[in-house]
């Protein structure tokens, strides 16, 4: 394999790894906002196999109601920056991570009025 062969390789990998990333974050902006949480959870819990050099900042920032200033919290209490990858992560990073998300899940779904629920399982 030529070097511009592999580089040509590595660039269509790459491209479908964001493409992978970009889908997941726009799956994630239609969900209510614990089941966002919820299924980021599930993803970090798997150590996202599609999308591992995916930042967490703009992961958190896709779900609805975790705005700017609650996912920087929620980050610095694991001691993280945005701009670290799900990839460069530890397990029990990520784990912890995805337990945080799994308890502000079941937060929100407290807090949502019990009209959107019945809405949501008639849509389903």
């Amino acid at each position: 394999m030529s070097a511009l062969e592999q580089r040509q390789a590595a660039i269509m990998v790459a491209t479908k790894r964001r493409e992978a990333a970009a889908a997941f974050k726009r799956r994630l902006r239609r969900m209510s906002p614990w089941e966002a949480a919820r299924a980021l959870a599930v993803e970090l819990e798997r150590g996202m196999p599609d999308s591992p050099g995916a930042p967490i900042g703009p992961l958190l920032l896709a779900i609805p109601l975790l705005g700017d200033v609650k996912a920087k919290k929620l980050l610095r209490t694991f001691r993280l920056v945005g701009g670290r990858t799900v990839g460069s992560l530890t397990e029990r990073r990520r784990l912890e991570l995805a337990l945080a998300l799994r308890s502000r899940a079941r937060e929100w779904q407290a807090y949502e009025p019990r009209h959107r629920q019945s809405e949501r399982k008639a849509a389903a």
